[in-house]
């Protein structure tokens, strides 16, 4: 189940282009973009019997860790 979803949160955002959801930086989805994949795939998931975790986090100022330690530990942090 867990790959299942992957996959389609990997596929979803496929061809998506810049102004539709996606970060200028990073090319990630945008926290409102994932959330509602992530609410669609869940959705279709319903019903399968598995357990599933996810962990997401928001670091506040995060700004302050690239002035902190340098751009590359915010890179691989």
């Amino acid at each position: 189940m867990i790959r299942s979803i992957i996959r389609r949160l990997r596929t979803g955002s496929a061809g998506i282009t810049p102004d539709a959801g996606l970060d200028r930086l990073t090319g990630l989805a945008s926290r409102k973009r994932f959330l509602a994949q992530l609410n669609r795939v869940c959705e279709a998931e319903s019903g399968q019997a598995a357990d599933v975790a996810l962990i997401v986090l928001d670091i506040a100022d995060f700004h302050r860790i690239d002035i902190t330690y340098g751009e590359a530990a915010g890179d691989r942090l």
